[in-house]
């Protein structure tokens, strides 16, 4: 379901998808929420979180954010272009470096190894 957020606020952007979602929260669900940067995809799900006290959420920013850090420490410690870190081959390699598992206070996060 794709939900127009241009001029909404978050606290409307929320009760929309709430709407749109029915019963699904009280039966399980997942849901995923897509948009450029600075769109207030992580304000939405904060007031979704007070909303749907039960659900779960996860940022794919944080994996995204973690495949660059090791990219530029890469690229650094190697002395290459930035765009040599990000080759296939070596973005594997990072990808194995990450852990998705719950964390302290029973989160959900990234860690590098």
């Amino acid at each position: 379901v794709a939900i127009n957020v241009l001029g909404k606020s978050p606290d409307e952007v929320t009760a929309e998808i709430i709407e749109k979602l029915g019963d699904a929260p009280s039966k399980g669900c997942i849901m995923t929420l897509e948009g450029l940067s600075g769109t207030g995809k992580g304000t939405t799900v904060a007031k979704l979180k007070e909303k749907l006290p039960k659900s779960t959420t996860w940022s794919n920013g944080d994996i995204f954010r973690s495949i660059t850090l090791l990219a530029t420490k890469f690229a650094e410690e190697k002395k290459v272009e930035l765009d040599e870190a990000l080759k296939p081959e070596n973005l594997a390699e990072f990808t194995k470096m990450l852990k998705f598992d719950k964390f302290e206070d029973d989160a959900f996060d990234v860690e590098i190894d």
